[in-house]
């Protein structure tokens, strides 16, 4: 998914070129305007909510496929895995060993 490092304005256009191409392998190349008329690259993907997508004009049902899409896509690191497997662990034994829903927001 990356692309050569580019500077200034050829840098960013590039970015919007990346995720015109994502768009278009996902069959919703009908939304790259907009996507780059907001400045959103891959960087600001993985923060875009269904309120956002919403706001740009994307249907209900390219919304939810897309944020699936972002949700398979953002990289996690093995710090990440093992901070969130240490946060379960503890909260099920505080749970007597119930698996019970646990939220993580870090």
């Amino acid at each position: 998914m990356l692309v050569p490092q580019r500077t200034g304005q050829n840098e960013a256009d590039g970015a919007m070129e990346q995720v015109a191409d994502w768009l278009a392998k996902l069959g919703m190349g009908q939304y790259a305007r907009r996507f780059a008329e907001n400045d959103i690259d891959f960087s600001a993907l993985r923060f875009l909510t269904d309120q956002d997508l919403e706001k740009l004009g994307v249907s209900l049902g390219h919304r939810r496929k897309m944020l699936a899409v972002i949700a398979e896509i953002v990289p996690t690191t093995a710090h990440q895995i093992n901070r969130q497997t240490s946060l379960i662990g503890a909260t099920i034994g505080r749970f007597g060993g119930v698996r019970r829903p646990f939220l993580s927001f870090w």
